[in-house]
């Protein structure tokens, strides 16, 4: 009984750390926050003291008028007035502010004990696969110690016989060759460093030594060498050997062309499907879409019920557009992702027809379902801030048979090309052969003003062959105890909140090559992030509709392996069924509060590498845990990631540092964002020790760079540019008197870059160079005083300087975000908050943005105040930093930790301290422009 009663208070307090979290301190003033935490936040004390007087004093306030004058004479009169409903409204939101920051500080100090005690397993297991973590050295210590004693033996034994050298190589060459990309990994660093090492002396001999080199040797030696770097898939080993490529002016070509060719073929290196897992789950919040909700009297038949879509999402970056529950009409929504309010309905349109919304290329498609009967029609293209259909995109010439059938499955996209999911067969067709689903990817592009889809392969058809389906989790446990219970189902089934029931059913209904019946394809939330194309189903065994699940996965110990979902993962290229992954442990998002599979909206973001899912009530967040697609990868790197089988064996000098700077590019991106989703891992530091860059590595960058920008070679640059935030974010400490030197080169060098004049650098590149000197700010400028003329720099001249602009919004959002994750518990927080001064400059920039943004109001044209009033509120880099230091400074004093030695009245002093951090806030004149800055924003939300 005291363990039941335990897990329910661990249930129930879980359930409102998830309640709490949903919300943030924005939603609670300016949206609908406050509502989604009436049940957990303190009501005002004039409410509690008096409740009969509460009923009986019924306040209407209103601000209705577009009289100025009397709109400041309203809001002066409510605000002196200290017993109002306002006053009460404004209590009841500080309170739930304050629960917002107790749930916020418990969570802190939950992850930090996390972080000491384990760390993700999946992470770890991927960095392992990609060298980046070493294993456990198998090798015996008598072959190690052997063939590190062959080395000093051979370099020094090639002095007096040169062609020993030549010959080695050659052999090395040979056995590396037919090594696999990455298939060194696991081998003693010590082993692979003496064969670099060996490889590597024998090409920087110069004519100081008084001998002639062979050429055969130096070509055989760099071969070797390219093919190690290949095998090892080591960041130091591509730097060192692209670094000798370049000294290397006589080599002609090398005979590699089959190595680089298999590397590239790993896009990157290894990575995992693009599935829902229960680890990967950020938060979960709710929100409402202002869509009219289904006519239940539409849908009385059973053949229009059949013939009903499910919800589609997707998004921009910024912004979710959403369909209803059954695919009409659409409404934008913002993410609550750079500076958007979270929740908050920016603009929807009711009258668009059912159908089903897609995001790529900067534009948002939308397909109906009328289409299907319009076979010259492809999509309709949708503004994004009037959400009216504006143009027709029609199916490409002979793409489709004349007088064909087809329904549309599904429209999706990666943020690039759009995939379109169909089946040549009416939903009620019935044959016993089944039916193809297949797959066409176009891209679109813009000709004269005009929308065209061109298509990018051949169709494929989304198979899955019998048998493929793994079992679950539930039906494992029900084998493996049917040997010591007569009848273990029905327990196992009541303990897991599933149902029982005959899975052969599923398959044997499966009318569809993928092996979901088309009417229930129709429903299913699909989604694809470029590499995988994904379709959740409800689990295995299960009728995805079970009644007895909890709010968050139950309190018995069994719950936990609950399956809430199953991922199938078909692969874009040949659309081959690949894997099934099950989503177990995820009790706060909506699956695990009860939403079904079957309907729910599901979509990839590109620009935040997340996935997101929404249902009715609720809209779900959740980290990648796959890499990137490659073609979005080589857009990041300004180069093709078509790769062709090389014809020839011999390949140029200036190609193979091309394409090996083209992995470790891709690599580089890839380790990233796998980084950055696993912001609370202990890893930096692992990595930082197994891994470090010295001063001659980042020396060998530079010299990279340097060639390049002397070339102008922009792919090179862009991919340095990603080396460099890989290093600084990870590898690199400033030591030495020579790192320091190697670091202002390096500073002088993005330095270089930032302040290029407009026609010889791209934006993309001066994106790069912010982000890498934003990663290494601490690296860059040591000390206090570098990184505070640094920002006083940016913040006074940004606006006459595009490249000191974009440098300014990339170092403010980045010192948010990490005085916002790192509010509590934490004893960087000093590093992330600014001096007064830069502050200060803060607050102009803001209050200069926030009265541009009014005047706007009243002078551009009808369209502009549209658009305007269909992406506001929407804050500023340095709005978002005011708010984060706002944040810090109030919630780190509200929840301050009474002295133990006190014995004074802890309330009373908690009350009078806040007081006086109130009066000192809002009284000084160094805070008038914040509060001016404030109440523009808020005047520009009521319009």
């Amino acid at each position: 009984m005291g363990s039941s009663a335990a897990a329910a208070a661990a249930a129930a307090a879980a359930a409102d750390s998830a309640q709490w979290l949903s919300v943030k301190e924005e939603t609670i003033f300016l949206h609908d926050g406050l509502i989604r935490v009436t049940d957990l936040a303190e009501l005002p004390s004039e409410i509690l003291g008096a409740p009969e007087a509460a009923d009986t004093d019924l306040e209407i306030l209103t601000f209705e008028t577009k009289n100025p004058m009397e709109l400041a004479e309203r809001l002066r009169s409510v605000c002196g007035n200290q017993s109002n409903a306002y006053a009460r409204l404004l209590e009841y939101r500080l309170n739930a502010l304050r629960g917002l920051w107790n749930a916020q500080r418990q969570l802190a100090l939950e992850e930090q004990h996390e972080r000491e005690s384990s760390g993700d397993e999946e992470t770890l297991a991927l960095l392992k696969r990609q060298g980046l973590l070493q294993q456990p050295e198998q090798a015996p210590f008598t072959s190690r110690m052997g063939l590190l004693l062959v080395f000093p033996l051979i370099q020094s034994q090639s002095r007096t016989d040169p062609s020993l050298c030549n010959i080695t190589a050659e052999v090395l060459l040979n056995c590396l060759r037919d090594c696999q990309p990455l298939s060194l990994t696991k081998e003693p660093a010590d082993c692979l460093n003496g064969i670099e090492t060996l490889l590597c002396s024998w090409l920087e001999e110069t004519s100081d030594t008084d001998r002639h080199i062979p050429h055969k040797q130096k070509e055989n030696a760099a071969a070797a060498l390219v093919a190690l770097a290949c095998a090892r898939g080591s960041l130091k080993t591509f730097v060192h050997t692209v670094h000798l490529l370049q000294k290397q002016t006589d080599l002609g070509s090398l005979p590699v062309a089959d190595v680089l060719y298999r590397l590239l073929l790993l896009e990157g290196g290894p990575g995992s499907p693009s599935c829902l897992l229960g680890g990967k789950h950020i938060v979960s919040w709710g929100y409402e879409d202002m869509l009219p909700a289904p006519d239940s009297n539409t849908g009385s038949s059973s053949e229009n019920k059949d013939a009903d879509l499910g919800r589609c999402l997707t998004a921009d970056g910024l912004y979710l557009y959403t369909t209803n529950s059954v695919g009409r009409g659409v409404s934008k929504l913002g993410s609550g992702l750079h500076g958007t309010l979270r929740g908050f309905v920016y603009c929807r349109n009711e009258e668009l027809e059912p159908g089903w919304v897609a995001f790529g290329s900067g534009s948002l498609l939308h397909r109906p379902v009328s289409f299907d009967n319009k076979p010259h029609s492809l999509f309709q293209v949708i503004d994004q801030n009037t959400l009216q259909v504006c143009q027709m995109v029609p199916m490409p010439a002979n793409h489709l048979p004349v007088g064909s059938t087809m329904s549309t499955v599904h429209l999706s996209s990666d943020g690039t090309y759009f995939y379109w999911i169909w089946s040549p067969a009416s939903l009620n067709e019935k044959t016993p052969k089944g039916h193809s689903v297949f797959m066409d990817i176009f891209e679109l592009v813009v000709e004269n003003g005009v929308y065209v889809a061109s298509p990018l392969q051949e169709r494929t058809i989304l198979m899955r062959k019998e048998g493929e389906s793994a079992k679950s989790i539930n039906e494992m446990l029900l084998s493996r105890l049917s040997r010591y219970r007569a009848s273990p189902s029905a327990t196992l089934a009541a303990l897991t909140g599933s149902t029982i029931s005959n899975t052969l059913k599923e398959d044997q209904a499966a009318n569809t090559s993928c092996g979901l019946p088309l009417k229930m394809l129709r429903k299913t939330p699909i989604y694809t992030c470029g590499t995988y194309l994904v379709m959740l189903v409800p689990p295995p065994g299960g009728s995805g509709s079970s009644a007895t699940r909890s709010l968050f996965g139950g309190t018995s110990g069994l719950s936990s392996l609950k399956i809430l979902a199953s991922s199938l993962v078909y692969n874009i290229s040949d659309g081959q069924f690949t894997s099934r992954a099950d989503l177990i442990d995820a009790a706060g998002s909506s699956l695990g509060r009860g939403a079904l599979v079957p309907g729910l909206g599901a979509c990839y973001d590109t620009v935040n590498n997340m996935l997101w899912t929404c249902s009715n009530d609720y809209i779900d967040q959740w980290c990648n845990p796959g890499n990137q697609a490659f073609h979005y990868v080589c857009q990041r790197l300004g180069v093709s990631h078509i790769i062709t089988e090389p014809r020839e064996e011999a390949i140029t000098t200036n190609e193979v540092i091309n394409q090996l700077l083209h992995h470790v590019g891709a690599m580089c991106i890839h380790q990233l964002n796998l980084l950055a989703t696993n912001p609370n891992l202990p890893i930096t530091s692992v990595l930082g020790k197994q891994h470090p860059i010295e001063a001659h590595h980042l020396s060998s960058i530079c010299d990279i760079m340097e060639k390049a920008m002397v070339n102008g070679d922009t792919c090179i640059i862009r991919c340095i540019l990603v080396v460099f935030q890989v290093v600084f974010k990870f590898f690199f400490s400033p030591q030495t008197e020579r790192n320091r030197d190697i670091i202002r080169r390096s500073g002088l060098l993005l330095w270089q870059l930032l302040m290029a004049p407009k026609d010889q650098i791209c934006l993309e590149i001066q994106k790069e160079v912010c982000l890498a000197i934003s990663s290494g700010l601490n690296i860059l400028y040591p000390g206090e005083t570098e990184i505070n003329n640094l920002l006083k720099l940016v913040l006074t001249e940004g606006e006459r300087n595009s490249g000191l602009s974009q440098l300014r919004d990339v170092i403010l959002t980045n010192l948010a975000e990490q005085l916002q994750n790192n509010r509590f518990g934490s004893e960087d927080d000093d590093h992330y908050r600014l001096n007064d001064e830069l502050l200060h400059y803060i607050l102009k920039i803001v209050v200069r943005e926030s009265c541009i943004l009014i005047t706007k109001c009243q002078t551009v044209s009808k369209d502009d105040f549209q658009k305007l009033l269909s992406t506001v509120p929407a804050a500023s880099s340095c709005l978002r930093y005011l708010m984060a230091v706002q944040n810090h400074l109030l919630s780190n004093t509200i929840l301050i930790k009474p002295d133990e030695n006190d014995d004074s009245d802890n309330s009373l002093q908690g009350e009078t301290l806040k007081v006086q951090v109130n009066t000192k806030l809002y009284s000084n004149d160094a805070f008038y422009p914040a509060r001016k800055a404030q109440l523009n924003w808020l005047y520009l939300c009521v319009l």
